[in-house]
């Protein structure tokens, strides 16, 4: 943001470089020197890092700081990085996907923690999450509230807002690729435990492709912006697969020499329109479509848990 104090008799002043992340409230003051109206001055400054307007406890990663961090880029990946913030289900190397993860804080309840875009809530009537995970890797900022929410909430749990990027008057765009196969994964297994059976997890492949593009559909005044996000992985868990699998003569479980896989593809499309009205205000509407198919190869899970995807047969897909 940028400010301009002027006062007759005064020389006008320009702050430009005011950053306001989440719902911080900052206090800018100026001095103002006598002289004339064409003297002018630009001042670049960072805004006062106190709050002392709200008794909001919050914390904010900005854009850069989600492209940067080497995470699995959900928004699981920053609540866990959040101190006193209890994750239930963290990720390693992007290996989970987009799946849903319960937060809470302060010994609270398992449903309080509470996912928002923009500001509008995306969990269930109950819970604060869904099988709908926003899409972080191109948010303009990520805002985690601990306390000191506003009365709106329907609870005193966190709340994570995922705020989107928004196109500008310059058309640009964006390509992130991630991918890694066996040849990536170690284990730490030691030679007891091997000779006793235990076998690690092993991944097959795991991928993440995301282009986004944005620009102008009339400058300074309507934006938009746009991505898509196809992301999938392959997992052998320790279960083979049934060779009685899809013959409904057969109700027993024949095992086969084939190492089970735990499959998951996700894709997601998204876009935002922006209108800026009165130079003041600004109209938004997006879009969020998302295709998710858990065990719909052959059925296999590496935990068992409703949130992952039941233990099922490959007849028994998941597609939402």
């Amino acid at each position: 943001y940028a400010v301009t104090f002027t006062l007759q008799g005064f020389g006008p002043v320009k702050r430009e470089g005011i950053v306001l992340s989440g719902t911080f409230i900052a206090t800018v003051d100026q001095d103002l020197k006598v002289g004339g109206v064409q003297e002018a001055i630009t001042v670049t400054g960072e805004p006062p890092i106190v709050d002392v307007a709200s008794a909001r406890t919050e914390q904010t990663f900005s854009g850069a700081t989600v492209s940067d961090i080497p995470s699995g880029r959900q928004y699981f990946s920053f609540t866990a990085l959040v101190p006193a913030i209890n994750v239930q289900g963290n990720d390693v190397g992007s290996s989970s996907g987009p799946i849903f993860s319960v937060f809470q804080i302060h010994g609270g309840r398992r449903n309080e923690g509470q996912v928002q875009v923009n500001g509008q809530g995306a969990g269930y009537q109950c819970m604060g999450v869904s099988g709908y995970t926003p899409e972080v890797g191109n948010a303009e900022e990520i805002n985690v509230t601990l306390s000191g929410a506003l009365a709106e909430s329907v609870n005193g749990g966190p709340q994570v807002n995922v705020i989107q990027k928004q196109g500008g008057n310059s058309f640009s765009g964006n390509m992130f690729f991630n991918y890694a196969g066996d040849a990536f994964q170690t284990e730490n297994l030691s030679a007891a435990q091997k000779a006793s059976g235990l076998t690690p997890i092993s991944l097959q492949k795991l991928w993440d492709i995301n282009p986004t593009f944005g620009g102008p559909v009339m400058r300074d005044r309507v934006w938009f912006f746009g991505s898509f996000r196809h992301q999938g992985n392959r997992q052998r868990i320790n279960m083979f697969t049934n060779a009685h699998a899809g013959d409904a003569t057969k109700w027993t479980y024949d095992p086969t020499t084939k190492q089970a896989i735990d499959d998951g593809t996700w894709k997601n499309y998204s876009g935002r329109l922006t209108w800026q009205v009165p130079p003041r205000n600004k109209n938004d509407g997006c879009m969020n479509v998302q295709y998710n198919c858990q065990q719909c190869i052959e059925g296999g899970s590496r935990s068992g848990l409703s949130f992952t995807g039941l233990i099922a047969s490959p007849e028994a897909q998941s597609f939402t």
